[in-house]
């Protein structure tokens, strides 16, 4: 079962992201700021990171995606960008810090269960 870490400030939208995916089979974890999230994948080794990219604190999404990639423990984790930035040098940056892919808020849930199914082309989506 692969491990998903939710980075996600808002309460309501973590929720939402584990509504949408407890019917997949992924084991699902969660943090609500940057720092946490950076602890928590350090602890976790996660297959997938769903990372928002604006968090309050002292490491934003960017940051975070940064230190996943450049981290030998950490460095195999596909890192699923969510933000509401939807500007071209916003995707530009999240790609350039090693993002996988890059959701922009609202995204479906569909989208979301695509797009955590297509960083894992090994998985299968129906269990």
């Amino acid at each position: 079962m692969r491990k998903v870490l939710i980075i996600e400030d808002q309460a309501d939208i973590r929720q939402l992201i584990r509504l949408t995916l407890e019917d997949q089979p992924l084991a699902l974890h969660e943090a609500d700021n940057g720092g946490a999230g950076w602890e928590a994948a350090q602890a976790l080794q996660p297959d997938i990171v769903l990372l928002d990219v604006t968090m309050p604190g002292a490491l934003n999404g960017v940051d975070v995606c940064r230190l996943i990639k450049a981290d030998p423990r950490t460095r195999h984790a596909a890192v699923i960008m969510l933000t509401a930035r939807s500007q071209p040098a916003d995707r530009k940056a999240a790609m350039a810090a090693g993002a996988n892919a890059y959701l922009v808020k609202p995204f479906s849930g569909k989208g979301l269960v695509k797009a955590v199914h297509s960083v894992t082309p090994d998985s299968d989506p129906m269990g």
